[in-house]
């Protein structure tokens, strides 16, 4: 998740240099990327579920193996061609911490940043971020729950795996709309 958030957000914006229209380009072909790889993933295990469960585990096992060293082989080249995501970040400093600060309360402080929360209530990124959040919490994503619920009340893995395709489809066709919709 992390990797993700790093590449998707923060590389893009650093890659991108502040031009916001190559950003949005950007942003939707990784975002068509990620979808089609939905799409096609379960699909997939889909067809090879309806032969071999066991054959599906397996065949899982192997295509997430080979897509994370793909995945960071990929990640090592942009690394490397850009150098603007080699440089750390202008707000960091190595200022040694304050002995008063008790080691506790920052704990405390990292796990519920309560005193962040009116910044937070007041900050124009609020309903765009809740919206986000609400969006990936519905209960119709084919999240493990709801894939286990279908299989579970008598759909087939290739009934789901349909299922799973239009609703990424209809995703996919999102991100060539969206940048046009955005202008």
């Amino acid at each position: 998740m992390a990797n993700m958030v790093a590449v998707e957000r923060d590389w893009v914006v650093v890659m991108t240099e502040g031009d916001e229209d190559w950003r949005r380009v950007v942003n939707a072909r990784l975002r068509r990327i990620d979808l089609l790889c939905k799409l096609l993933g379960p699909l997939a295990i889909s067809v090879v579920a309806m032969v071999s469960t066991l054959m599906a585990i397996w065949t899982l096992l192997g295509m997430n193996v080979v897509s994370v060293l793909i995945e960071y082989v990929c990640i090592a080249r942009v690394y490397k061609s850009v150098p603007a995501l080699r440089r750390t970040p202008s707000g960091h400093d190595d200022t040694p911490p304050d002995p008063r600060h008790h080691p506790s309360r920052s704990w405390l402080n990292a796990l519920l940043p309560l005193s962040s929360l009116p910044f937070y209530a007041r900050h124009p990124a609020l309903l765009p971020s809740l919206a986000l959040a609400l969006l990936y919490l519905t209960v119709l994503s084919f999240s493990g729950q709801m894939i286990t619920f279908l299989l579970s009340v008598g759909y087939t893995p290739l009934h789901v795996g349909v299922a799973r395709t239009a609703s990424t489809a209809v995703e996919l066709a999102a991100t060539w709309a969206a940048p046009r919709l955005v202008r």
